[in-house]
């Protein structure tokens, strides 16, 4: 594909690790899985934005920033969407 740009493993290492530092990451589990096919059919959201939503809910957070979301959404039982650019 043009315009493409794969990284190389050591490169994707470095990458992965500098994030690692200055954010939390959630392990992908089962539960993780699961939570987020519900959040999918509740709520009508995609794939992804589910999945992302059941991590943060699983990671106890209270908000999640989100452009693709509905601003204000309530997700599960104490997560909420919020749009950055409002």
């Amino acid at each position: 594909m043009r315009g493409l740009r794969i990284l190389e493993p050591r490169r994707a290492r470095e990458f992965l690790a500098a994030l690692s530092a200055l954010l939390a990451v959630a392990p992908l589990t089962a539960e993780t899985h699961a939570l987020g096919l519900d959040f999918a059919e509740r709520y009508k959201l995609s794939i992804d934005d589910a999945m992302i939503a059941a991590a943060a809910a699983l990671a106890g957070r209270a908000r999640l920033w989100s452009q693709d979301m509905l601003d204000g959404m309530k997700v599960g039982d104490n997560l909420r969407v919020a749009n950055p650019f409002k």
